[in-house]
């Protein structure tokens, strides 16, 4: 997936700017409904606070950082992954790697109150999720994920909106901001059915059917047996599940077909042939053709990367 901003941000970078601290350098930029903040680190730096006073997404731009957060361990935080933070959240920051040549990059929008509410309004109207008993809302929670293209496409049209000299960029970006809100919340909730399938199974449909299509990989999934699981008719199905999930019930087992693939090149010997067989893919040539347009190199290139890597350390 895309993890490079910069090609939005040479423009920002390349203007003079006073450096007040090389511990999180920041330059910032606001319309009616966010506030851009983007932040670079110039050297090794521990246990740095930042909060906002509003929700935060938060993205990594370039180099590393190990992020400390209530109630979760210690993690790495990378180009191509962000974070949902609520309000007021305390981080706490270490940048292991940064230096005035290769400093450490990230991003953080602030979203308004505002902005989130009539999001949250126009989606639970609109697009009412599949259970009764759930609504959209915005969890109280930090939600640590990895961009998708989606995300990542309109976060950067966000980010040249705030940078360009246009009247109408506000009434532009209240609707931008409206599409990443929605796509965040998408994520979320798919992340949450996926995740913890089996304990969603009994009150949740579509949790159900996401069990159903984990379990069955290695067969042939047709859409008329994902409805039976489900209770749904075809139309009402891929309604709900558009809706929730953001994709189509056919992208999402590709999805899933891919991710196994990806874990079993990482902790396998088995051949690409093998692998391919294994989640479900009746033809070897069809599996690299769709490897290679999710994740745009083919499985063998994967692997060699991913056996090129250095063990990940948490120090």
């Amino acid at each position: 997936m895309p993890s490079n901003f910069a090609p939005v941000l040479d423009s920002v970078r390349s203007k003079p700017h006073q450096i007040d601290t090389l511990v999180e350098s920041r330059r910032f930029y606001n319309l009616e409904h966010a506030e851009l903040n983007i932040y670079e680190t110039l050297e090794v730096a521990h246990s740095f606070s930042l909060k906002f006073s509003h929700p935060t997404l938060a993205s990594m731009l370039k180099g590393k950082k190990m992020m400390h957060l209530r109630d979760q361990t210690p993690f790495e935080f990378l180009p191509g992954e962000s974070i949902v933070l609520p309000a007021n959240e305390c981080m706490k920051i270490d940048f292991p790697e940064a230096t005035w040549e290769n400093p450490t990059q990230c991003l953080a929008l602030a979203i308004s109150d505002e902005q989130i509410e009539q999001t949250l309004q126009m989606l639970n109207e609109s697009f009412p999720r599949t259970e009764k008993s759930d609504i959209w809302h915005l969890e109280k929670d930090n939600f640590h994920f990895t961009n998708d293209n989606g995300i990542y496409q309109t976060l950067t049209r966000l980010i040249q909106l705030f940078m360009e000299d246009n009247p109408a960029k506000d009434f532009f970006a209240k609707h931008t901001l409206q599409e990443l809100l929605i796509r965040i919340l998408q994520t979320r909730a798919r992340t949450l059915l996926i995740d913890n399938c089996e304990q969603h199974a009994t009150s949740n449909r579509l949790a159900y059917a996401v069990k159903y299509i984990k379990e069955h990989l290695q067969e042939p999934i047709s859409i008329d047996k994902l409805c039976d699981e489900a209770c749904m008719s075809q139309a009402h199905f891929f309604r709900c599940f558009k809706n929730e999930f953001g994709m189509t019930p056919i992208e999402f087992v590709t999805n899933e077909r891919i991710e196994k693939a990806k874990s079993l090149l990482k902790r396998t010997k088995r051949s690409i042939s093998e692998i391919s067989y294994d989640i479900g893919f009746s033809s070897v040539n069809y599996f690299v053709q769709v490897f290679k347009k999710h994740e745009n190199i083919t499985p063998g290139r994967f692997r060699k990367i991913e056996k090129a890597k250095p063990a990940k350390s948490l120090s």
